[in-house]
């Protein structure tokens, strides 16, 4: 049996492991160490706390609204350029880029698979979930704040709601009405 020296003493293996197996579930018999508490990340729990902390989250969801035009090679950039610059629900040319296609063969390329408009609906319901949270943790009878104030957020995250529901439709008709903060048992990933 191998021994190892623990503070002056001699301690077999076997008797740290007797301890370990028997010891462990007497300290960690609360549910209490499980539960998180995160003070240094931004979560909702400790954002949506007073008037600043929804400022933030109404500033992340206009920043929701701005990424439908930013950068090169984003593919909500390509669609949405695309759209404005033809200037018709549909687009021929000699030479057809994948957006472009995408309007000329819309029956056929307007699916899942197809990844600009893929990335246009993830966009939009991640706009619409960043808004549901606002419109939900608003109601947190313990954030102090007027009711002026709370309506004003409300009323704005509601507004960037619907515009992106309205891109939804104008695209696909029929789309999935959301109007609950994702959490715990409705959270859905692809």
């Amino acid at each position: 049996m191998t021994r190892t020296r623990c503070r002056g003493r001699r301690v077999s293996a076997l008797s740290l492991l007797v301890v370990a197996a028997l010891g462990g579930p007497i300290a960690c018999n609360s549910d209490d160490i499980l539960t998180e508490r995160p003070k240094d990340i931004i979560v909702a729990d400790n954002l949506y706390t007073d008037l600043n902390g929804f400022e933030a989250g109404l500033n992340a969801l206009y920043f929701e609204v701005r990424r439908e035009r930013y950068g090169q090679g984003n593919d909500v950039n390509d669609i949405v350029a695309t759209a404005y610059s033809i200037g018709v629900d549909n687009g021929f040319g000699l030479y057809l880029s994948p957006p472009e296609r995408l309007f000329s063969e819309f029956g056929v390329l307007n699916n899942s698979q197809n990844g600009f408009t893929n990335s246009y609906w993830t966009l939009m319901y991640q706009t619409i979930n960043a808004a549901n949270t606002i419109v939900h943790r608003a109601d947190n009878p313990a954030v102090k704040w007027t009711p002026a104030d709370k309506a004003r957020v409300v009323a704005e995250a509601r507004l960037i709601r619907a515009w992106a529901y309205r891109h939804l439709t104008y695209l696909w008709g029929d789309v999935p009405l959301n109007l609950e903060e994702s959490s715990g048992d409705n959270v859905r990933t692809p």
